[in-house]
């Protein structure tokens, strides 16, 4: 089953979410109406605008487009990525048609059996390939295809080498991004000098990224510098006092050298260490 990355297409459906085809393109009252309605998550009123519009092969295709943003939002996953793809197989669909098919191909795959999962897997790897041959520098089509590739089964063509190259790619556009996809995909085979290399890369771009620097701190604890991570983790902490992974990484050092101590004293231990947390699942939080 195709593994779902939500830190990741959180900000890919952000980005889509604010480039959705504005209204006046289209000079259609109802398409207006639906796309104000979809915008203002009034579902329900978006489906009662749609359902005559979606009706027949020579329906507007941003009547598809729309509906299958209604559908996306009711769960209603089947027809969602039905919608999503007969406008994208449109006549000359723009590249927010296929960012839009990649993504709820992206929600729907968990929510599939596996069989039909990797045919929507596929589906997804496609629509984001055409959006980069209509966009060779759009950052959500890169994104998507790095995480089709690292998680997707080798039935249907996951590599996680290819994602390395698409993160590459995509640290020439948007060097941050990048950057923190690189040591993400390093810390993900238990490379963390790699990991810790390119998350300092991408600290450097945004030094107020309080998550990346604490990605920096995991990676430094996993590197066993314990007290370089310390002092990543309380440098976040002075900045951020409520960030929680940082927290959590000064708490695991903290348990560990206590245990450590006790040991040392001859004083049982105080239990099993936790299991460092990721930095990356609290990126966005």
């Amino acid at each position: 089953m195709f593994i779902r990355v939500t830190p990741l297409f959180a900000r890919c459906a952000a980005v889509l979410a604010a480039v959705l085809l504005p209204a006046a393109l289209f000079g259609g009252t109802p398409i207006e109406d639906a796309s104000a309605a979809v915008h203002a998550g009034r579902f329900v009123d978006a489906e009662t605008i749609l359902l005559p519009l979606v009706k027949g092969r020579n329906a507007n295709p941003a009547a598809w487009f729309y509906m299958s943003r209604v559908r996306l939002a009711q769960k209603q996953f089947d027809e969602a990525v039905s919608f999503a793809d007969r406008a994208a197989k449109s006549d000359h669909p723009p590249v927010n048609y296929f960012l839009n098919l990649g993504e709820i191909c992206f929600a729907a795959i968990p929510n599939l059996d596996p069989i039909e999962g990797n045919s929507v897997a596929i589906k997804m790897r496609k629509a984001y390939e055409k959006a980069l041959k209509i966009d060779p520098k759009n950052i959500p089509a890169m994104e998507g295809l790095i995480a089709f590739y690292e998680h997707a089964p080798d039935l249907v063509g996951g590599d996680k080498r290819k994602a390395f190259e698409y993160a590459e790619r995509l640290a020439k556009v948007s060097p941050y991004q990048g950057e923190f996809e690189l040591g993400r995909l390093s810390a993900g085979k238990n490379d963390f000098e790699g990991a810790l290399t390119h998350y300092e890369a991408a600290v450097r771009v945004q030094p107020d990224d309080y998550a990346t620097a604490t990605a920096c701190g995991w990676s430094l604890y996993k590197l066993n510098r314990k007290k370089e991570a310390r002092e990543r983790f309380e440098a976040v902490l002075r900045a951020k006092p409520d960030f929680a992974p940082a927290q959590v990484g000064l708490d695991q050092i903290a348990k560990e050298e206590k245990e450590a101590a006790e040991k040392a004293a001859g004083k049982p231990s105080g239990g099993k260490p936790d299991s460092p947390a990721s930095a990356d699942a609290s990126r966005h939080n």
